[in-house]
């Protein structure tokens, strides 16, 4: 995403965060702000395995460590 462009804050119960023009979201953005929209409670490597339509038949040994 590109740097916001204006300044800026927020405030709502009890909550407040600001923003510089010029910031990117992972100045200002946490997961928490956005956990609602991502869900990502509704993800388990079988729910993952069936949204990309890729049979469950690799093994562990198949992926490398880094």
């Amino acid at each position: 995403m590109p740097p916001i462009q204006k300044n800026g804050s927020i405030k709502i119960n009890g909550f407040s965060r600001q923003w510089n023009a010029g910031d990117t979201p992972d100045k200002y953005l946490t997961l928490g702000d956005i956990d609602e929209a991502l869900k990502p409670q509704l993800f388990s490597l079988s729910n993952i395995t069936n949204i990309i339509n890729i049979p469950n038949t690799s093994t562990l040994d198949k992926f490398p460590l880094l």
